[in-house]
């Protein structure tokens, strides 16, 4: 099963799906993608600006049905029921900012969201605006905050354990600040459960040059060997 995520820097559906389909995803997240021109269980789309929303692909041997939650979520983190071969909790994310603080608008989203993603399991993966390296001065709302969530509902980042680097230090940018190459950072994750860590094979960042042109964000790709019997809880 191939998860990934990737922030589209807006533009038309049609126009910024094919890159998408360059990497075969079986279930993927697109952030800032206009709304397409119908939807189906294998294409959802959710946002306020027709121009720029988030949307969740999968292929044909997975479907994705939107899920109805009582508490109140922050935009967007928005969860979905992946039924197929392997069923999870997808829960998509594009975080946008809660008064000025990205981090404190994901916090919010997974604390709504934790009875669902405790019953696992579940993916929490997309664009979540944080890092620790814009965390020096903050002590409240900050990576390190939506990292401990996460593990205390039984999540880990699947690019930091395959990669074994420290959130901060990471080698490979999912994010070009005004599109150049040396204002890099890495603000773009797929948490998985820690019990899929064995099955991922591999976890991949498009490249700088191979995405240039195309978005300002680059893709996140997560392989996890597809075996439901060892995807489990």
């Amino acid at each position: 099963m191939r998860i990934v995520t990737w922030n589209c820097c807006r533009g038309k559906f049609a126009a910024k799906t094919p890159f998408v389909g360059e990497l075969a995803p079986d279930v993927a997240v697109i952030q800032e993608c206009a709304r397409p021109e119908g939807e189906s269980p294998r294409v959802r789309w959710v946002g306020d600006n027709p121009n720029q929303g988030l949307a969740v692909l999968t292929s044909a041997d997975f479907v994705a049905e939107p899920m109805a939650v009582d508490a109140e979520v922050p935009r967007w983190m928005v969860p979905f029921r992946i039924t197929g071969p392997v069923e999870f909790t997808l829960v998509a994310v594009w975080a946008l900012p809660d008064r000025g603080c990205y981090s404190r608008a994901v916090c919010h989203g997974i604390d709504a969201l934790s009875d669902l993603i405790a019953r696992g399991p579940a993916v929490v993966t997309g664009d979540f605006n944080s890092n620790p390296v814009f965390d020096r001065k903050r002590r409240d709302w900050t990576y390190a905050t939506i990292e401990a969530r996460l593990h205390a509902l039984g999540l880990a980042s699947a690019y930091h354990a395959v990669h074994r680097e420290a959130p901060g230090a990471e080698t490979r940018a999912t994010y070009y600040h005004t599109w150049r190459q040396d204002l890099a950072y890495h603000l773009d994750y797929c948490f998985v459960p820690r019990a899929w860590l064995p099955s991922i094979e591999r976890v991949d960042v498009g490249s700088f040059e191979a995405w240039k042109g195309r978005s300002d964000h680059r893709p996140v790709t997560v392989d996890v060997l597809l075996d439901s019997s060892r995807l489990t809880w």
